[in-house]
């Protein structure tokens, strides 16, 4: 973000840029060699902010950040205009092309008078679904659209928050983890299997299971950090997410020949594995009862060496592990 007046050029040529009102949004776009191409600003009257930035294949970029009052997030000559809800700010999501042009603006929150939301981080996975995470206070809704999904903070701290927007911004879902006190995401990156790798910090007593069971973490002083990993559910909008169970493949690194063992309570399980870029190339179907009969080979001999994921389906949760093929 910047106030006032700045030159956006960090060669000899001058592009100013003139904030609306206290503090706007700017987007930076340089070459290779550190030369300017453009430069676009977004916001209103008051006090506008980006946190965390991303891009696509084709050079769309995408922003999450906060905003207080209107804001216009055309940076071109329209306008389109957000209004924050009751609350203390609002998050916004935000896409633009490669030459800075409006695609589209989304906006989460809307909360009572001491409702906030604060982004940080924003990631995509390989079908340009856009997620973010950050953190927020109060009851809000995650839902950028016509519907409703509000969640609401333990107490009066700030709670974890990942939400998931499909290519056009529509909503997918949302979930949070914490406690009592203040806790954050943030940022966060998806794996070839999305699965979401998150980090931030959190203090005392706080809860990162966001289904219904529970994983508490006790911070050693007053702020500590946090690493997660969360797998996705194929069904349903809510808190569908499940914190990675364990399981044993071995030996790994391997020449092709893996073991799997499975340690779920399942009897039937679906094992896949999939390469780096998100494709099956082996699959079986485990019936088992005993630990024992839950030892499975999974041969891989036909691959090319490279990094895969073994993937264990059993109750409609998927348990992700990487293995590494060597030849």
């Amino acid at each position: 973000f910047f106030a006032g007046t700045s030159d956006f050029d960090p060669g000899a040529g001058i592009v100013n840029l003139t904030s609306a009102g206290f503090d706007d949004i700017f987007i930076l776009k340089l070459d290779a060699n550190g030369n300017f191409i453009w430069a676009k600003q977004m916001g209103g009257a008051q006090y506008d902010a980006a946190y965390g930035m991303t891009t696509d294949v084709a050079g769309n970029v995408y922003c999450t950040g906060y905003f207080k009052g209107t804001a216009d997030f055309d940076p071109g000559a329209a306008t389109y205009n957000l209004s924050p809800g009751a609350g203390l700010c609002d998050a916004f999501i935000s896409k633009t092309d490669s030459s800075g042009n409006f695609v589209w603006a989304k906006q989460i929150g809307g909360g009572a008078t001491t409702g906030s939301v604060n982004p940080f981080g924003i990631t995509l996975d390989l079908g340009g679904n856009v997620y973010s995470t950050g953190q927020f206070a109060g009851q809000n809704d995650f839902d950028p659209g016509n519907g409703t999904y509000n969640l609401t903070s333990t107490g009066s701290g700030f709670d974890i928050y990942v939400s998931k927007l499909d290519v056009t911004g529509n909503f997918v879902w949302a979930t949070k983890m914490g406690g009592t006190s203040i806790d954050c995401g943030r940022s966060l990156t998806i794996d070839a299997l999305d699965n979401i790798y998150l980090t931030g910090r959190f203090a005392g007593t706080a809860d990162f299971d966001p289904g219904a069971g529970t994983s508490n973490l006790i911070s050693n002083g007053s702020d500590d950090i946090f690493v997660m990993k969360l797998s996705q559910s194929t069904t349903g909008i809510g808190p569908i997410l499940i914190i990675d169970e364990p399981s044993v493949i071995y030996p790994n690194p391997s020449s092709g020949i893996f073991y799997a063992e499975v340690k779920t309570s399942d009897e039937t399980n679906n094992i896949e594995v999939y390469n780096s870029l998100g494709e099956k190339v082996f699959s079986t179907y485990v019936n088992k009862t005993t630990v024992a009969e839950k030892i499975t080979l999974l041969d891989l001999s036909d691959q090319p060496a490279g990094i895969y994921f073994v993937t264990t389906i059993s109750s409609g949760n998927r348990i992700a592990k990487k293995i590494i093929l060597q030849k």
